[in-house]
């Protein structure tokens, strides 16, 4: 899955002006996997991925069971140049003292949480805020998870998250669909 998606980017990466990013969901089982990172480094050795960066979404319940594992492979694919992004936050069970043992190069904050911004109260609203300026000063990116109003859009840019996503801006697009439109 991981050398088909980078085969993949590099076709439809010329389409493309800004700096891409190949955001690839990985599961517990491969994270625990003792191949796994000897099979990265091979795919990334033999594939060459040029011109994009690529970064691994993980999720909170990666870190229930050998938590010192999980974060060891973490460090070591850091090593080989591969961001980690932090997906579903706020959904799962690490905990703050713990997220700061954790090599994150992105948090991406559960849309439950955009969900709370749009006609709600100021009380429920303000989870956001607090986890952006918290991801700024351990020097973590932010990306918005399910933004669909604009108001959750303003909420976040006066908040100064880093990136947005979510159908306010497209849904899911065919690989036709995204050399079409780009």
């Amino acid at each position: 899955m991981i050398r088909s998606s980078i085969q993949k980017f590099n076709s439809l990466k010329n389409h493309f002006e800004q700096e891409l990013v190949l955001s690839i969901n990985i599961s517990v089982v491969q994270l625990t996997d003792p191949q796994f990172l000897a099979q990265v480094e091979d795919i990334i050795g033999k594939e060459k991925p040029e011109g994009f960066k690529i970064e691994f979404e993980i999720t909170e319940s990666h870190f229930i069971s050998d938590q010192e594992y999980v974060i060891d492979v973490l460090y070591k694919l850091k090593d080989l140049g591969i961001s980690i992004a932090l997906d579903d936050f706020g959904t799962g069970y690490a905990s703050l003292s713990y997220l700061q043992h954790i090599p994150i190069d992105v948090l991406k904050i559960d849309k439950s949480f955009i969900d709370l911004i749009s006609h709600n109260s100021a009380r429920e609203k303000m989870m956001v805020a607090p986890l952006i300026e918290m991801s700024h000063q351990w020097e973590v990116k932010v990306i918005a998870e399910g933004v669909e109003t604009v108001e959750q859009l303003h909420y976040l840019e006066d908040h100064s998250c880093d990136f947005i996503q979510g159908f306010l801006f497209n849904k899911p697009l065919s690989e036709h669909q995204i050399t079409k439109s780009f």
